[in-house]
């Protein structure tokens, strides 16, 4: 019955629900090692409303619909290491609640590590979704593989999909040195219109999915290489996408509809290169730094750190580039600023300053990664680019600067 009290949803002879094989409800302190699990009837291990769970070096294997390996739920501090998924579905994949129950909990699935699996099929690799309508966020995955199964490919590499019904917001996905193929359907896909099914699923709120980083995505054999799909209400926002190499690729251009700030940088799809490449890009842990210091303790980064201005007005950092050539060039600083207060700097091209008191607003997070324009002028070789603080409150995280021509 749709919008049934929770106390009133009793099944009686003749109705019955799939069980997950192994579910944790309401538990703590969760160690599941060294298994060998095969056939379940829906999803493999499901902790919910769970915290502090390890799972490692357990072998899953399914064949059917709906038989996903390992799926937190409403779970904190999670560890899923060493794994292999030979599955129907999804293998590791973050739910938080579906449609109007979901946002009825109302808790995510946060601090999450996905690490060193590997994955033979079928549907997304690691996964988030579609049920997330409680939130999931600080989902990190880095050395996991996608390879041919006996039966199976997966379709997708990394797959985030939801929907107008869900509500609920994907902030903070970070994912590095993932590699393999071949995937049937794609490498990289956002789908912010995934399907609509089941009864009662409620009243439309728009999901969020934003900030997301993607370094080391190296996938052969798909038809294509990155899809980004927001919906007209809820754009995708602030993805990166960074020393990726992609081959055997149908389509290769990028894909890209209602998404706002897409970074891509060094990928390469079937040889050609998407975004700047390496040599146009300065690291501020490189560069000239008067009064900060290099920090690595907040996701998301390129190269070894970012620099933390000290909260004093003047506090700058100096990068030291070359130009091929004189003109025009649009300089991209990536920064940072977890607070509400904007953090603006002076940006200025061989000493004159080219733009005063530039905005520097937050951006929702010290992991929430976003990127800023300057236009200027570069003399033809050594050049050099200074971001200095304004205010008491300092600058903002900086963490690279790119030059375009």
């Amino acid at each position: 019955m749709d919008g049934a009290p929770v106390e009133q949803r009793q099944f009686g002879d003749g109705h019955y629900l799939k069980p997950s094989m192994i579910q944790f409800y309401g538990c703590r302190n969760i160690l599941v090692e060294d298994l060998d699990i095969r056939n379940p009837a829906m999803w493999t291990i499901h902790p919910v409303l769970s915290r502090n769970i390890m799972i490692r070096r357990v072998k899953i294997y399914s064949r059917g619909a709906m038989v996903d390996g390992v799926d937190p739920e409403c779970s904190s501090d999670v560890l899923i290491e060493g794994c292999t998924f030979d599955t129907g579905d999804d293998g590791t994949v973050i739910k938080s609640g579906r449609d109007t129950d979901g946002r009825r909990v109302g808790v995510p699935s946060t601090d999450i590590v996905i690490r060193g699996n590997t994955y033979y099929g079928r549907w997304g690799a690691i996964t988030v979704g579609s049920e997330m309508s409680g939130g999931v966020r600080n989902v990190f995955a880095e050395s996991n593989r996608v390879l041919a199964g006996s039966s199976y490919h997966s379709f997708y590499a990394l797959y985030l999909k939801t929907n107008n019904r869900r509500g609920g917001t994907v902030d903070g996905v970070h994912v590095r040195d993932l590699t393999g193929g071949p995937c049937d359907r794609g490498g990289f896909y956002i789908d912010m219109n995934y399907s609509l099914t089941g009864p009662g699923y409620g009243p439309i709120v728009n999901p969020v999915i934003q900030n997301l980083t993607v370094d080391g995505l190296n996938i052969a054999a798909s038809p294509f290489a990155i899809k980004l799909s927001g919906s007209s209400a809820s754009h995708v926002r602030n993805v990166t996408i960074s020393n990726s190499t992609f081959t055997q690729i149908d389509t290769p251009a990028p894909q890209l509809s209602n998404a706002d700030n897409v970074v891509l940088r060094d990928v390469r799809i079937n040889g050609v290169l998407y975004g700047s490449a390496p040599g146009n890009r300065y690291e501020a842990e490189n560069a000239t730094i008067s009064q900060g210091v290099v920090e690595s303790n907040h996701a998301g980064f390129s190269g070894t750190g970012f620099v933390n201005y000290d909260n004093v007005a003047g506090s700058y950092v100096e990068f030291a580039v070359n130009a091929g050539a004189a003109g025009t060039a649009t300089l991209t600083l990536r920064y940072a600023n977890g607070t509400a207060a904007d953090r603006p700097m002076d940006i200025a091209v061989n000493g004159a300053v080219v733009a005063a008191a530039k905005p520097f607003n937050g951006t929702g997070s010290w992991t929430a990664w976003q990127s800023t324009t300057i236009s200027a002028q570069l003399l033809a070789g050594a050049n050099t680019v200074r971001a200095t603080a304004t205010t008491a409150n300092s600058g903002p995280n900086l963490d690279y600067l790119e030059i375009q021509p």
